[in-house]
């Protein structure tokens, strides 16, 4: 029996979680990156930050989006150019979180 609510606890936080992963999903229009920049987090994971005149954003390998690619989404975004971003999450200052990238187009100029 208890393995049985243990299994029912775990599941439902696993489905809160997913659903919290998509919450606060946003479009923003050409947004031009104005800086960018990596950091490493006291466990040694990559941290990657993008600044741009429609705010901060990060970057962020995310298990319910399947997105497993954030290196090669940091690395393809230029200085200087814009895109259509599509973000999910909130910015909250006293955490220090972002919005997280999870997809980025550039926009012909």
């Amino acid at each position: 029996m208890r393995k049985l609510i243990a299994a029912v606890v775990a599941a439902g936080t696993l489905v809160g979680l997913a659903g919290c992963a998509q919450m606060n999903r946003e479009q923003h229009a050409a947004c031009t990156v104005e800086d960018k920049d990596r950091a490493i987090d006291s466990e040694g994971a990559p941290s990657y930050r993008v600044y741009t005149d429609c705010g901060v954003f990060t970057i962020a390998d995310n298990l319910f989006e399947g997105q497993f690619n954030s290196a090669d989404t940091y690395s393809d975004l230029e200085i200087g150019a814009t895109y259509e971003l599509e973000t999910i999450g909130w910015r909250n200052g006293f955490l220090s979180l972002f919005p997280n990238i999870v997809e980025a187009k550039a926009v012909a100029q």
